[in-house]
Parts: structure tokens; C-alpha cells; sequence
């Protein structure tokens, strides 16, 4: 257990907050931005060659990170209203994502429309560029790769997700927490992590309700079948002792008979003396 999901979250937040000291370094160094851009094209292209594990497939590496690094606008947190009702808007749309595949919906048509609004309003957040500040980065690392393995995780214990839309759940449900305002990013994380948990309860619920059903469907079924195995049983037993009084009375029917030819025998003689 330790192996397939505390080591994976803790490379993952490491290599972040490393990726993330760089940058800064970068930014105190007063490198230009196209060397900042090479410098986190050629990072992201090593992590994506050298780890090929599906959990880091579905989160995305860190090209995510790389990217709100790179469009976003590093200084003091100011958001206008317009940037936070449209940060509103892409946490719904987030969380009706995960909703949807921990519902075992399947709904493919909604899914890649959610989707695709997601898409348009990553890309109106970075086009408005509200500024951040920098150290915010280090909570939104932490939470991204948290709530991705968490998402990631409720396959083994839900039955009935489709592959494919729990392979996108994990990017697009914890995609906004690299950009949203960080108000909004916790009270969306603390919802998600209840609704997942909460659902998570209630599938041991059904797990456990079925379990026991199963169990007094074979309880009767086991009854049922002692009472044929008697059934049968008696039924040989008659059907033995009924053998045996037939074969009694044959040789009885055959002792009388003989008993009579004799008698005629003895008659025969005493008739001829």
C-alpha cells in the first residue's frame, strides 16, 4: 500500500516544489522568459521519459505545473470579481466531472462538454492573468497531486467506472487547483474530498448489504439442497427395502411351489403302491 500511493504522491510533490525553486531562481536571476520556457520544456521532457507510471500519465507529469508557472501573472493576490465568478464556474464544472464518474453515469456527450468548458475557461483565466503570488504555488502543488491520486484511487473501490472517463477525471477534476483563486481552491478540495469520502461509505454500505444477501441466498440454497439430499435418501431406502420384500416373497412364492410338487410326488407314490 505504501509503495502504490504515498511513495508515487511524495515524488511527485518533491519533484514540484523542486521544479517550483528553480523557477524562482529563474525569476531572481532575471533570466528572459524564453529561457525559463526551455529550461521547463526541457524538465517536463525529462520527467515525462523517465517515468512511465500510470499515475503520473493521468496528472499529467508535471507539464500541468510547467504551464500555470509559465502563464501565470507572479506578484500580489489580486482577483477581480469577473476572475473569480469565472474560477466559480470551472469548480462546478470540476466537481460535476468527479460527480458524474463516482455516479457510474457513463455519460460521454456531458463529460467532454464539461470538459471542453473547462478548457475555455483555463484559457480566459490566463488570458485575464490575475496576479498570484508566488508562494501560493507550494499549497497548490500539494493539493493537485493529493486530490489527483485521491481521484486516481477510487477505482479500486467503485465498481462500474468506465476506464476511460476516470483517466480524464483525474486531470480535469483537479485541474482548476493550479490556477483558481486559493480561496476557492480549498473550499473545492474540502468538497470533493467529503463528496469521495461520503460516496465511499456508501458503496460499503451496498458492498455490505450485498454480501449479506449472498449469503442467506446461499444459506437457503444450502438448506433447500440438504433437504433433497434427505429426500433422496429416504427414497433409496424404500426403494431397498421395497427390493428386499419383493426378493423375500419370490423366495418364499418359490419354497410354497416345491413344497406342492413334492406333495404331488408323495401323492403320485402312494396312489401307484
Amino acid at each position: 500500500m505504501l509503495v502504490v500511493t504515498y511513495l508515487p504522491l511524495l515524488n511527485m510533490i518533491s519533484k514540484g516544489y523542486a521544479f517550483l525553486i528553480i523557477f524562482i531562481l529563474g525569476l531572481n536571476m532575471k533570466l528572459d522568459f524564453n529561457t525559463v520556457m526551455a529550461v521547463s520544456a526541457f524538465v517536463v521532457y525529462l520527467d515525462c521519459y523517465f517515468l512511465e507510471s500510470i499515475f503520473y500519465k493521468y496528472c499529467g507529469w508535471m507539464i500541468i505545473l510547467a504551464i500555470s508557472l509559465n502563464t501565470s501573472c507572479i506578484g500580489e493576490n489580486e482577483i477581480s470579481f469577473v476572475v473569480y465568478a469565472l474560477d466559480g464556474v470551472w469548480v462546478a464544472s470540476s466537481m460535476t466531472i468527479v460527480m458524474i464518474v463516482l455516479n457510474r453515469k457513463n455519460n460521454l456527450s456531458l463529460i467532454w462538454g464539461l470538459m471542453i468548458c473547462n478548457g475555455v475557461l483555463c484559457c480566459t483565466h490566463v488570458w485575464l492573468k490575475p496576479c498570484v503570488s508566488l508562494l501560493y504555488f507550494f499549497l497548490r502543488i500539494c493539493i493537485y497531486y493529493t486530490l489527483s491520486l485521491v481521484i486516481y484511487s477510487i477505482r479500486g473501490c467503485y465498481t462500474g467506472i468506465d476506464d476511460s472517463f476516470h483517466k480524464l477525471s483525474v486531470l480535469h477534476g483537479s485541474l482548476h487547483v493550479m490556477w483558481v483563486d486559493p480561496y476557492l481552491l480549498i473550499c473545492s478540495t474540502v468538497f470533493l474530498l467529503f463528496l469521495i469520502l461520503k460516496m465511499y461509505k456508501d458503496t460499503c454500505k451496498e458492498n455490505v448489504t450485498k454480501a449479506s444477501t449472498d449469503s442467506s441466498k446461499s444459506t437457503k440454497f444450502d438448506s433447500k439442497q440438504e433437504n433433497i439430499d434427505s429426500l433422496e435418501n429416504n427414497l433409496d431406502k424404500n426403494i431397498s427395502m421395497n427390493s428386499q420384500k419383493l426378493k423375500n416373497q419370490e423366495n418364499g412364492d418359490f419354497e410354497l411351489l416345491q413344497q406342492l410338487r413334492l406333495a404331488k410326488t408323495n401323492s403320485k407314490l402312494s396312489d401307484f403302491v
